[in-house]
Order: structure tokens, then C-alpha cells, then sequence
């Protein structure tokens, strides 16, 4: 349910969601539940190489959530507030 949160509502690539098993203190992750590694937002290789490396600056960052948010405000026909920005 997380992960297809993530992966499938427009802005879900904003959000980390972790899932823990009751029985442990560690979380779940993506390839413990035979999924692919979360995607970077601005070149799609694997989001945690990026963030280790520092691979993108804080405006490509900021400009791809950015893109996201417009994509989500054309999704819902909320153009207006989208042109706000």
C-alpha cells in the first residue's frame, strides 16, 4: 500500500513512507518486499546513490518537486492555483 502510494499517486515521489514489522525495530525496505529502489527525481538512478553522493544541487531538487506539483495541480484541473507560482 505504501510503496504504491508512492510510486502511483502524482505527488507520492514526495513522500518517504516506512513500513515496519510489529515484531521489529527495523523497516521495511523496497527490495526486502521484492520491489526496484526508489528512483531519483531529477535522473531516475537509484534515489539513495544520489543522496550519498550529493549528486544534484538544491535547485534541482527544488525544481523537480517543483515539476511534480505542477503535474499534480494539471492532473486535477487546478491550473489556476498551479499559475500562482
Amino acid at each position: 500500500m505504501a510503496i504504491g502510494f508512492e510510486d502511483d499517486f502524482t505527488l507520492g515521489r514526495l513522500f518517504d513512507i516506512d513500513v515496519m514489522k510489529q515484531s521489529s525495530v527495523h523497516q521495511l525496505s523496497r527490495t526486502d518486499l521484492g520491489m526496484p529502489p526508489r528512483r531519483c527525481m531529477v535522473c531516475e538512478k537509484p534515489a539513495k546513490e544520489c543522496a550519498r553522493d550529493q549528486t544534484h544541487t538544491a535547485r534541482e531538487l527544488s525544481e523537480a518537486v517543483e515539476r511534480q506539483y505542477l503535474a499534480y495541480c494539471s492532473s486535477v484541473g487546478n491550473g489556476g492555483l498551479a499559475a500562482g507560482l
